[in-house]
């Protein structure tokens, strides 16, 4: 079995950019923009610590959107967008099988 590469910090800051529109590959689509509007950056301070900074002082409830399933962070930069779309990876309970476009994705047990 392939062995993943490890998730890491850089992955998060790799997917705020995209998220904000700081990278320079694109989102097809990015409705979580707007989410986003009160962050400044996203800095990887080594292989496991992100800092998130914002442009002002916000509630408690934008740490519940991060640790939402509406927040995934992508395997990036190692993977460009629109590859993602065709074979998605994460670190998550399951691991990809199947894509069929406008039909069906097939997900099995991810055992690690």
């Amino acid at each position: 079995m392939a062995r993943r590469p490890p998730f890491t910090a850089s992955d998060v800051k790799c997917t705020w950019d995209l998220l904000l529109g700081k990278s320079p590959e694109n989102l097809r689509a990015n409705p979580r923009k707007a989410w986003y509007q009160n962050l400044e950056e996203v800095t990887a301070d080594g292989d496991f610590t992100a800092t998130f900074r914002l442009k002002r002082p916000q509630s408690r409830r934008y740490i519940a959107l991060l640790a939402s399933g509406y927040a995934p962070v992508y395997p990036c930069p190692r993977f460009r967008p629109r590859d993602m779309r065709q074979h998605p990876i994460g670190t998550g309970p399951f691991k990809f099988v199947e894509f069929k476009p406008n039909e069906y994705i097939k997900v099995a047990r991810n055992p690690v």
